[in-house]
């Protein structure tokens, strides 16, 4: 989605909900959608990721957020915020995912199970060439082949 249509929808949604006294704020988190702070009355959106994600998922996760907010601190993703979510026109789901729709800009780095081809991205260099990690799809530890990923789209903001 377009950042500043996502900035002006975030604003929107907020006016619209009675949320005048927070403030709207962008991160550059890369596995997190967005997050609501009680404690300086702000939510925030990550950049890259609403860059990637369609404007249906952005303003679900803005309600989301919102959901947050009027339910209060401490509340999670409890029955409390899942019905404020549902009243507000949220989905009711605790977290984003891939299995949930969402989408993750690709890491700077690509490796390479050498258990099951599988791709892992990863968003800062791993420490040397060859690490050891468990591939959830091998189910094992197995070396990893890592290489600067030429093939990433890049997040235009």
């Amino acid at each position: 989605m377009n950042i500043q249509d996502a900035h002006n929808l975030a604003h929107q949604k907020m006016a619209e909900h009675g949320l005048t006294d927070w403030t709207f704020s962008w991160t550059h988190r890369r596995k997190q959608c967005g997050s609501c702070r009680h404690s300086v009355k702000e939510i925030s959106l990550s950049k890259p990721v609403t860059a990637v994600n369609s404007e249906a998922h952005v303003l679900d996760t803005i309600l989301h957020e919102i959901a947050h907010a009027l339910v209060g601190p401490n509340e999670d993703h409890g029955r409390k915020w899942q019905l404020q979510a549902i009243a507000i026109g949220a989905r009711p789901i605790a977290c984003a995912g891939p299995n949930k729709g969402t989408v993750y800009p690709d890491g700077k780095w690509v490796g390479k199970c050498a258990s099951c081809d599988e791709k892992i991205y990863a968003y800062r260099r791993p420490q040397g060439t060859h690490v050891h990690i468990a591939c959830k799809r091998a189910g094992k530890p197995a070396q990893i082949a890592w290489r600067e990923n030429t093939e990433r789209i890049k997040p235009q903001y």
